[in-house]
């Protein structure tokens, strides 16, 4: 468990669970309080600053949907999806982010290491952002934080696939299907994601809880960036579409010209086997089998109708 308490013009306080008793002696001061994963007491702390059973269950569940949900009085309980942190490509890993927060307290709990909060609080322990800073304000900069890193994998995307369609012509090979693969399935996971979080703050813009006063214009611009990654994320999912559809076309192409090579080599080969089969029966009174140029006729006449057949395919454009 990490606390910090800080109050308008006064020096910031970093510790543990004691800053939560020194808090509540001092109304002018406001309290974040962050869970690290697998802390014993979160249950407990959650319970303290009034989670109910329902809240608790979603706050420590390692997934579940973002949400914004307004309990006791004005306190608001706040659901995230953001990324791990590995996470640094498009096939990213997510972990699950929670807020309770009230007029003077902000309780966090993410399911793993979070950049996206240690960035806020670094930010705030530094005494950049403390000054007139409210929980409601600390819970839109870390939702800034987490949309900030979602933002240049989607847009690093689109190199990538320029080199794919480079590549699918010079040396098309099935790792780059089963990379386009892999790109389709995260494109919808993080269309989803950022669909969730778009309404959410869409939700925090529209409705006029006190937490959120004189934040509009911070929670539109935190739902125009997850928009920006819903419309990316469509457009990328279509490019990687027609790069597959492009594959499989030049994949069926070559396996068309292939077997037109079997087919003509097949046909070729079906006569010459033919006349050889019947010279090749060995009976005892066949003709032409004691003639004494019969060999070299017969190779004449298998070469003869192979050259005829290239002619005949050639000017069919079969090759």
């Amino acid at each position: 468990m990490k606390a910090i308490m800080w109050r308008d013009d006064q020096e910031i306080q970093v510790g543990g669970e004691e800053l939560i008793e020194a808090w509540r002696d001092l109304p002018d001061a406001y309290l974040w309080v962050d869970l690290e994963h697998d802390a014993s007491d979160e249950a407990r702390v959650l319970i303290e600053f009034g989670a109910d059973d329902i809240i608790i269950e979603q706050t420590l569940a390692v997934r579940y949907p973002p949400k914004l949900e307004t309990v006791i009085g004005d306190s608001v309980f706040m659901l995230l999806r953001g990324l791990d942190a590995s996470s640094d490509s498009i096939d990213f890993g997510t972990i699950q982010i929670a807020f309770l927060m009230g007029e003077r307290f902000l309780i966090s709990r993410h399911s793993a290491r979070s950049p996206s909060i240690e960035k806020v609080q670094q930010l705030l322990e530094a005494d950049s952002i403390a000054v007139g800073r409210r929980p409601g304000h600390l819970a839109l900069d870390v939702a800034e934080a987490l949309v900030g890193r979602y933002v240049p994998i989607v847009l690093n995307l689109e190199g990538r696939l320029e080199q794919i369609e480079e590549e699918m012509f010079e040396d098309p090979k099935d790792d780059l299907l089963n990379e386009l693969l892999l790109y389709k399935r995260q494109l919808k996971k993080l269309r989803r994601i950022a669909s969730y979080q778009v309404a959410l703050f869409e939700r925090v813009r529209r409705e006029s809880n006190p937490l959120f006063k004189g934040l509009e214009r911070h929670a539109t611009e935190i739902a125009e960036q997850f928009e920006r990654i819903v419309s990316l994320s469509n457009l990328h999912n279509e490019l990687a579409n027609d790069l597959m559809n492009g594959y499989l076309s030049l994949s069926s192409h070559r396996l068309n010209n292939i077997m037109r090579v079997l087919t003509i080599i097949t046909c070729i080969f079906v006569p010459i086997t033919f006349i050889a089969g019947i010279y090749g029966m060995n009976f005892e009174y066949m003709p032409e089998l004691t003639t004494r140029y019969a060999y070299f006729f017969v190779l004449a006449v298998m070469t003869v109708v192979a050259i005829g057949l290239l002619v005949l395919f050639r000017r069919k454009r079969w090759f």
